[in-house]
């Protein structure tokens, strides 16, 4: 049986991934989560505190993700594959997140630090696995980390946005392998075939 708390969380993200934080009402949230009023302000006592608690929620699920691939036994190459994989099909299951993330609206002004922190999470996590690789030499010595890590996420996410929002199907092979040929530019070619043919697209 689905938990208070869960309906919650499923109803806020949908709730806020649609509007805009300022007209997002709790009354609205109870509504869609089909919970009492009360029981929504059991659980969370400001707008704020369960907008925070969703994004959270969110991004620990990604960095989860992530981390089984980044700790697997995998060899490198198929590692860099999979992650594209992870990311691409993580945001077309969670097209909800998906929209969210690239809201513009980040709630409150008083809101930015934590949801920076709370982002930062994740980046550190992917620029500390590039480190390591640029380190061992599988990527481009001339590449700058953070600016890879950013435009490796923002691809991804921002080629499932726009597929959701034309009413295609996201987690295509043709996607994935456009993405991996699109990431071969930082890859140093004597250390990582760019573009594993052996590797399956289907899973």
């Amino acid at each position: 049986m689905t938990s208070k708390k869960e309906l919650i969380y499923k109803g806020a993200l949908k709730a806020f991934s649609q509007h805009e934080f300022s007209e997002t009402t709790m009354d609205y949230i109870a509504e869609v989560s089909s919970v009492a009023k009360g029981t929504l302000y059991y659980y969370f006592k400001t707008k704020e505190e369960l907008f925070l608690y969703v994004l959270e929620k969110g991004i620990d699920t990604l960095i989860q993700e992530v981390d089984q691939v980044i700790q697997s036994p995998l060899p490198r190459d198929e590692m860099l594959v999979k992650l594209l994989k992870v990311h691409l099909k993580f945001f077309a299951e969670k097209t909800e997140l998906c929209q969210l993330l690239m809201s513009k609206f980040w709630g409150t002004h008083t809101m930015q630090g934590e949801v920076q922190k709370l982002i930062h999470r994740y980046f550190s996590k992917m620029e500390g696995f590039y480190t390591e690789l640029q380190q061992e030499g599988y990527i481009s010595a001339t590449a700058n980390i953070r600016t890879l890590a950013s435009s490796l996420f923002g691809m991804v996410m921002f080629t499932a946005l726009r597929e959701i929002e034309l009413g295609h199907e996201v987690y295509t092979k043709e996607i994935k392998a456009s993405l991996i040929m699109l990431c071969n530019g930082v890859l140093k070619a004597e250390q990582i075939t760019p573009f594993p043919h052996h590797l399956s697209l289907e899973e």
